[in-house]
């Protein structure tokens, strides 16, 4: 395999790893969305949601996570 093969090979497993992790991610939310004691309105803004008590949305290292408690 020459080293051109090799890195086109790499580059679509990173790009397919992301996107793995990025449909990991959005079904996370789901769910913790689906358990919140009052629903969301799918329009309301970042700082509108972060208002609700029982949310706690986090931003670490780049992952975008919401939990309900």
């Amino acid at each position: 395999m020459q080293l051109h093969e090799q890195i086109l090979k790499q580059q679509a497993d990173e790009k397919r790893r992301a996107e793995r992790r990025a449909r990991h991610m959005q079904d996370d939310l789901r769910y913790a969305m689906k358990k919140l004691t009052e629903p969301l309105d799918i329009n309301l803004g970042y700082e509108e949601v972060r208002a609700f008590r029982n949310v706690r949305i986090s931003l670490a290292n780049g992952d975008i996570g919401c939990v309900a408690f």
